[in-house]
């Protein structure tokens, strides 16, 4: 990836050209580039001040870009721009081949006077237009320095050899000497001199900002399923952590929605339910509820609550709710029947009585209506993925696999599937920071540690909403009961849009669910060899978009390191 300076565009940036092509620099230059963008320019010749759109630094050269988004003619000899909203910029006299030559100029004469030795490398300019086809003749303009739309579909770094070369041509021609290359020292000491005191590292905050961004983009790619998901009535959708069910949930939603039709969105968690619930508060007809919430709510609108025995919850909602709300749809009790199913996280649903109850509230039922549902068996906490359950929907359904993970970073994929003893089968795309191991021998020392890390973390640009701890334990069964100290935030447990004032979110991993957050804390991990706590740790892990720390016992270094062998040797024999 090219260096960016500034590293983000900037929030009074109003040109949605010059936002994509910042990406796309960003994105397929090399670390050899450097770009600055908005740079400006005071010592001009014919103004008294200019801006360049971009100023790449790199081993061919100098060179300035000028960008127009939007719509572009010339009229009267005054060029005119067109946003994509229809409204026209200030007509110019100058166009973009004046802007962007007259700032190379002025920069060239800059750049010499510093360093001598540039007066034999090239320096020059490029006009880029990527919405429209810049077909326009003319002695003023360059047609070899042009970037238009059918460049956009190749690679960028094919634009910049070819600016590059013509300039190169160009100014040997003239000149009668050939052009020299900038090493790394002399591209160095342009970017000092153009944007002084130049550092390329980016804030905690900023390179999260660029990793959601960059997932953003991927998770685009998960859209092609929902084709498939139009054809079919039933559909069964399997996918690791962050490949984007929840958002084709939610789509599929959507659009039975728009098509008028009732649906019912279940899953198993609550604090997934209610993200669910606000991403579909304006979609029409969509009920968004738990399974159990669901069942309760059939019983007791069916006057049969008072049937439900004093046991156990685990074994109420196990047996008696889901066979109660079935009698009650099926005696005609409860008068709610829904056109379409979707289950997310499926696999805490992938039991017999539940499927009983979406078979009896669904027109057609499970063999012939409408639904999807959308799983991963690495992550059945609750151990409710019943085979008999499982063949049944597939026995009546299209099946997808979703492949690309849009949620963490390569390093937090690999690392998550290591010390989990998977195979990383997901796609993993966006790079990131390194996944933070911190090893304990004592709950106190952990303490300490995770409250460093914290500090570290909030100073860095992070806001408490972008941050969740989390345990297989409850707040009062683990080493955080106390609180953390020297951390000027209280851990509210439990989860939600924002956290309390002055509070960090603590949940245990079960509650998680579903759910993610920009920066994950993982403590109390103790235990790499049994399935529960293994699977926690794979739920808990995945939850993290752009940092993830985790916080191991020393006791459980062997197995660490054997999973990191055995990672190893896997990959090797995949190859």
């Amino acid at each position: 990836m090219a260096r960016m300076c500034p590293p983000v565009v900037s929030e009074h940036t109003k040109s949605r050209a010059e936002v994509d092509v910042f990406g796309i620099i960003s994105r397929e230059l090399s670390d050899e580039w450097t770009a600055l963008h908005s740079l400006g320019i005071a010592v001009h010749n014919r103004k008294p001040w200019a801006e360049a759109d971009f100023v790449l630094v790199g081993p061919p050269g100098v060179f300035v870009l000028e960008v127009k988004g939007g719509r572009i003619r010339r009229e009267n000899g005054r060029w005119i721009s067109t946003t994509g909203e229809g409204r026209d910029s200030e007509s110019k006299a100058e166009g973009p081949f004046d802007q962007a030559g007259g700032a190379s100029a002025a920069l060239f004469a800059y750049l010499s006077k510093q360093i001598p030795s540039l007066r034999s490398s090239v320096v020059g300019y490029g006009v880029v237009t990527p919405d429209i086809s810049f077909l326009v003749k003319g002695p003023d303009i360059l047609r070899e320095v042009v970037y238009d739309a059918a460049d956009v579909a190749a690679p960028f770094g094919n634009y910049v050899d070819r600016l590059a070369g013509y300039w190169r041509d160009r100014l040997t021609a003239q000149k009668g000497a050939t052009t020299k290359r900038l090493d790394e020292r002399t591209r160095a000491s342009v970017v000092d001199l153009l944007r002084g005191d130049f550092d390329g590292r980016l804030s905690l905050r900023s390179r999260a900002d660029i990793v959601n961004k960059e997932i953003l983009r991927l998770t685009t790619e998960q859209y092609r399923v929902l084709d498939g998901l139009a054809a079919n009535e039933r559909a069964i959708v399997s996918g690791g952590a962050g490949t984007g069910k929840t958002l084709l949930a939610v789509e599929e939603a959507a659009r039975y929605s728009r098509n008028g039709r009732r649906v019912l969105l279940l899953c198993f968690n609550r604090s997934l339910a209610d993200l669910l619930s606000r991403a579909t508060s304006d979609l029409p007809g969509v009920t968004t509820t738990t399974i159990h919430s669901y069942m309760r709510d059939v019983v007791e609108r069916a006057g049969l609550a008072h049937e439900i025995p004093d046991a156990d919850d685990s074994y109420l909602f196990e047996v008696f709710y889901p066979d109660l709300a079935f009698r009650a749809v099926v005696e005609g009790h409860a008068t709610d029947r829904f056109d379409a199913v979707i289950v997310d996280e499926a696999q805490d649903l992938m039991e017999t009585r539940y499927l009983d109850v979406m078979d009896a509230v669904l027109d057609g039922g499970l063999s012939t209506g409408h639904w999807r549902m959308f799983y991963d068996p690495r992550q059945d906490l609750f151990s409710s993925l019943h085979p008999a359950a499982l063949t049944r929907v597939r026995h009546a359904a299209a099946s997808y696999n979703l492949t690309i993970n849009c949620r963490n970073t390569r390093p937090i994929g690999v690392e998550t599937a290591m010390i989990c003893g998977f195979l990383p089968s997901e796609t993993l795309l966006v790079e990131g920071d390194d996944v933070t191991i911190r090893w304990w021998s004592d709950p106190g020392e952990q303490v300490r540690l995770l409250g460093r890390d914290l500090n570290r973390l909030l100073s860095g640009g992070f806001k408490s909403a972008d941050v969740a701890i989390l345990s297989r334990r409850r707040l009062g069964n683990s080493s955080l009961s106390a609180g953390i100290a020297g951390v000027p935030f209280r851990l509210a447990e439990g989860i939600g849009s924002t956290p309390p004032a002055g509070a960090l979110w603590f949940a245990t991993v079960q509650a998680f669910k579903g759910l993610e957050a920009d920066a994950i804390f993982m403590v109390d991990i103790d235990d790499l060899t049994s399935p529960e706590a293994v699977g926690a740790l794979y739920v808990g892990a995945s939850r993290a978009r752009a940092e993830l720390f985790l916080y191991v016992a020393e006791s459980t270094r062997p197995q660490y390191e054997e999973r990191a062998r055995e990672l190893g040797r896997r990959l090797a024999r995949s190859d």
